[in-house]
């Protein structure tokens, strides 16, 4: 069976260890500026061991700042993400993004800025996409598209443990059980990717910054994704109909999900960033279907 065990450095960039007898794996790989940290609390875990594989979910900062830390401590290890995630860890101007992201993370966390980040060791080694099935560790993993927080959001199902680790499209869930959405790229991908989750119905799960849910936890889950992200796509279509500025939008949407223990761990900066991107494109693609 595989045990997960909480691997993060510094809240808000949450790494899960999924550890078998057989097998080690490491979904998402957190902070660049806490790196160092989230590396001894994996090398607790693991002992003489090393990583099978580096399971990125997506390519945002807080995802995936870690990588070149991990590939240095564990160099036997592939990193696995889609393959648009490659490209946009070619592009200096999306690394320059993320660096600024996670300094101010650093910053809101009273750290200082990771002094190395983004470098060479900061890559992909193996790429996938829908349908691809990994197999390590006595482990076989099918690759699930899910798009709608990014282009590039996986999820990885254990086939023989009927675990789901969810990419964070689905929403993030705070520790007072209400969801946050996460649809910056696309809503109705996103409601697609809960149906199928839904409809998959696993017995674990994994959630994106949140950790495990089983059983019925996992229902719950996945109907507060749904609920949650209706009632944002509602609130800027709403308030944009009914003439407000984007502006008034954007302060619209913050004041209703910028809240709980998602202002304790998430910058401003990047939840302004992510709600604008959201807010623009929901209605660029609601006035296209018009």
């Amino acid at each position: 069976m595989l045990n997960i065990i909480p691997a993060t450095g510094s809240i808000g960039a949450e790494c899960f260890l999924l550890l078998s007898e057989n097998g080690a794996f490491l979904a998402d790989t957190g902070y660049a500026f806490s790196a160092e940290a989230t590396v001894q609390n994996i090398a607790r875990a693991l002992g003489a061991r090393s990583l099978d594989l580096i399971l990125l979910t997506h390519s945002h900062y807080d995802h995936v700042g870690g990588l070149p830390a991990m590939k240095r401590a564990w160099p036997g290890a592939e990193a696995v993400a889609h393959h648009y995630a490659k490209e946009v860890f070619a592009r200096p101007g999306a690394k320059r993004v993320m660096r600024s992201l996670d300094a101010d993370a650093a910053h809101k966390c009273g750290e200082r800025a990771a002094r190395e980040a983004y470098t060479e060791a900061f890559a992909v080694d193996r790429t996938v996409g829908e349908g691809d099935v990994l197999r390590a560790g006595g482990a076989s993993i099918c690759v699930m598209e899910m798009p709608g927080h990014t282009k590039c959001s996986v999820s990885y199902y254990f086939q023989e443990e009927d675990l789901l680790v969810l990419s964070e499209t689905a929403g993030v869930m705070l520790k007072t059980g209400e969801v946050i959405p996460a649809f910056i790229v696309s809503y109705d991908a996103t409601l697609e990717a809960i149906a199928r989750a839904e409809a998959m119905a696993p017995r674990r799960m994994l959630v994106s910054h949140s950790g495990e849910l089983r059983g019925g936890a996992v229902t719950e889950y996945l109907r507060a994704a749904r609920a949650a992200t209706q009632t944002a796509a509602e609130l800027v279509l709403t308030e944009h109909a009914r003439g407000k500025d984007f502006e008034a939008i954007c302060a619209a949407y913050t004041e209703k999900f910028y809240i709980g223990s998602c202002r304790e761990y998430q910058p401003p900066e990047a939840f302004l960033l992510n709600t604008r991107a959201m807010i623009a494109r929901l209605i660029a693609q609601t006035e296209t279907r018009l």
